[in-house]
C-alpha cells in the first residue's frame, strides 16, 4: 500500500484482518512509516520493501503544482515498483495482488485488485486530467474495491465513476479505531490528531499548538511521527503515536478534535459524538472538498491554515 501519510496503511488493517480470517496467506509490501505500522500490527506476516514515492507537500505553492513538479520522479518510482513486483512474483507466484493506490503494483499473471476512493479527483482542469489518468491506470486491474459504504458515502463525489467498467466491491467504512468508549469524562479541552506528509504536518503542528495554547486549554497532541517534538507548555500532553484502542479512548475523553480532512481520518472519527474542526492541507483539493462536504453532511467546522 501507498506510504502517503498514515491513512493508506491504517485503512488496510481491517482488510488484512478479514483476509487472514478467511484463511489467505499474505505478504505485505510498502515502505516507510506505512511499512512500520503494518509490521507492528502483523508481526507474523512476511514483509517486502517497495520503492518510496517520497511525495512532498510544498510550504506555500498550490498542491497540484507541487505534485506536477514531482511527476517525473513518480514515473521513475512506478517503473521501479513494477520491476520489484515482477521479482516478488517470480519468487512467490501470488494469486492476487491487491494495491492500495500503488500505481505499479500489478502482474499480468495475477488477479489484480485496486483499492481507491479517488475515482473522481477534484481540482478544476488539472483534477479532470488527473481523473482520466487515474482511471486509465485503474482499468488495467481486474477489480476495484472502494473503501466506503455505498449508501453512507463518506467520500461524497470522490467515489463516483459513471460507466465504471470493473467489477466493484464496496468495502464499507474502514477503520482500525474501535467505537466510542462510554462513560469517560472529558479530560481534554482539545485533541490534535496530526498526519500527512512533511513539511505540512510540522507546519500545522506548530501553528495549531501556538493558537490553542493562547486559550489556556488542556491539550492532547498525537503527532503522527517519532521525530523530536517542538517545545510546548505544561498544558500540552504530547505523544508520537497511539494505538487504535488509545485513539478511541482519547476521542471519547476530548471535547473537540482538530485534524486534517484526510479521508482515512474522517472514516476513523465518523462514529464519535465530538465537536470536530477540520483543517485542510492548503491547496490540497481533495481535503478542501471533504472539509466542505462534511461541514454540510456531518456538521463539522473548518479552520483555514494560514
Amino acid at each position: 500500500m501507498l506510504n502517503w501519510g498514515l491513512g493508506h496503511a491504517t485503512r488496510s488493517i481491517p482488510i488484512i484482518e478479514r483476509l487472514l480470517d478467511e484463511g489467505h496467506q499474505l505478504h505485505i509490501a510498502s515502505d516507510g512509516q506505512a511499512l512500520d505500522i503494518l509490521r507492528h500490527a502483523f508481526p507474523q506476516l512476511i514483509f517486502h520493501k517497495l520503492p518510496a514515492y517520497n511525495i512532498k507537500y510544498a510550504k506555500h505553492s498550490v498542491f497540484w503544482w507541487a505534485l506536477l513538479l514531482q511527476i517525473p520522479k513518480m514515473i521513475q518510482v512506478v517503473f521501479r515498483e513494477k520491476k520489484a513486483v515482477k521479482q516478488l512474483y517470480q519468487k512467490n507466484v501470488f494469486d492476487w495482488i491487491i494495491s492500495d493506490n500503488r500505481l505499479g503494483c500489478r502482474h499480468p499473471n495475477a488477479h489484480n485488485i485496486f483499492i481507491s476512493h479517488q475515482l473522481t479527483i477534484k481540482g478544476g482542469v488539472v483534477g479532470m486530467a488527473a481523473t482520466r489518468i487515474h482511471r486509465h491506470i485503474i482499468k488495467k486491474h481486474q477489480a476495484l474495491w472502494i473503501p466506503d459504504d455505498k449508501y453512507l458515502k463518506l467520500s461524497g463525489e470522490l467515489s463516483t465513476w459513471k460507466n465504471n467498467p470493473l467489477p466493484t466491491k464496496w468495502l464499507g467504512r474502514l477503520s482500525r479505531v474501535p467505537g466510542p468508549v462510554p462513560g469517560l469524562y472529558k479530560k481534554y479541552d482539545a485533541m490534535i490528531l496530526l498526519s500527512g506528509p512533511e513539511p505540512q504536518r510540522s507546519i500545522l503542528e506548530k501553528w495549531l499548538l501556538d493558537e490553542l495554547c493562547k486559550k489556556q486549554q488542556s491539550i492532547l497532541c498525537i503527532r503522527g511521527t517519532n521525530t523530536t517534538p517542538i517545545e510546548t507548555s505544561d498544558q500540552v500532553e504530547v505523544i508520537p503515536f497511539a494505538q487504535p484502542g488509545e485513539i478511541s479512548r482519547f476521542l471519547s475523553q476530548s471535547k473537540r478534535l482538530y485534524c486534517r480532512s484526510g479521508y482515512s481520518t474522517i472514516m476513523d472519527i465518523q462514529p464519535y459524538d465530538i465537536d470536530v474542526t477540520l483543517i485542510p492541507t492548503p491547496g490540497q483539493s481533495e481535503q478542501e472538498y471533504l472539509a466542505e462536504y462534511h461541514k454540510e453532511k456531518s456538521g463539522y467546522s473548518i479552520m483555514r491554515q494560514p
